[in-house]
């Protein structure tokens, strides 16, 4: 009934709408009862929250995650989980952008310590998209640094 009703209320305007969250199956099911819906997935139940990881722990984390959501559209990266990756030489967006797909990096707000440093670098290893709780404030520190 539910799966129904999303796909009448969405109808022709599906394919402009992003399904997403960390049970695939879920989100598989969902995008199949409502035709043109985009799919995400978000690796956050396969990785410690502490991030702590070596090299080839996220070197795996990237290919698992691109192996459990092969056909995802756009994959939702914790902040703290890529930039902990970066230090250690691994460049998770890359890696799991290497079959298709893009990268949302979440949550980047203005009052973020280092705020602009993580965003170079986040930038700078190929996200495609950044989630915020404060898109105007954090637009306005974009503008800041390309000036």
């Amino acid at each position: 009934m539910a799966l129904s009703r999303i796909r009448s209320v969405l109808g022709e305007s599906a394919p402009v709408f992003i399904a997403g969250g960390y049970d695939w199956a879920v989100i598989e099911r969902l995008a199949e009862c409502v035709p043109g819906l985009q799919v995400g997935f978000d690796p956050l139940a396969h990785y410690p929250r502490s991030c702590r990881l070596d090299a080839d722990q996220f070197r795996r984390l990237g290919e698992k995650t691109r192996a459990v959501a092969p056909g995802a559209h756009m994959f939702y990266l914790e902040a703290k989980l890529v930039l902990a990756a970066l230090e250690k030489d691994v460049n998770l967006i890359q890696t799991i952008c290497a079959g298709g797909g893009q990268v949302d990096v979440w949550t980047l707000d203005a009052d973020r310590p280092d705020l602009r440093s993580d965003l170079r670098r986040l930038i700078g290893a190929g996200c495609h998209q950044i989630t915020s709780n404060d898109p105007e404030a954090l637009h306005l520190v974009l503008e800041e640094m390309a000036a």
